[in-house]
């Protein structure tokens, strides 16, 4: 049974953070296109995209590491009614 996070700024964080992972996968998949353009700049464009995206994702690991350690909200996930501590 998989576990459900019971800390809604925990559950709010892992999603910020797949949506930007997604958004980065997508930059990536732009910046490989980018690649082979005759678009003098473009590879510089969805380079500069792809590093501020995954700054956004390294922002958001540092939030949830940060969050993990003062909250330790980890340690109480809860499957089928019982919590693990």
């Amino acid at each position: 049974m998989p576990y459900r996070m019971k800390c809604p700024e925990y559950r709010r964080l892992l999603t910020l953070y797949a949506d930007a992972t997604g958004d980065l996968w997508e930059l990536t998949s732009m910046l490989a296109d980018a690649a082979t353009s005759y678009e003098s700049d473009a590879f510089a464009r969805a380079w500069e995209q792809c590093e501020s995206a995954r700054q956004f994702c390294a922002d958001i690991r540092e939030q949830m590491y940060e969050h993990l350690e003062r909250h330790h909200c980890a340690l109480n996930l809860n499957s089928g009614g019982t919590v693990r501590q």
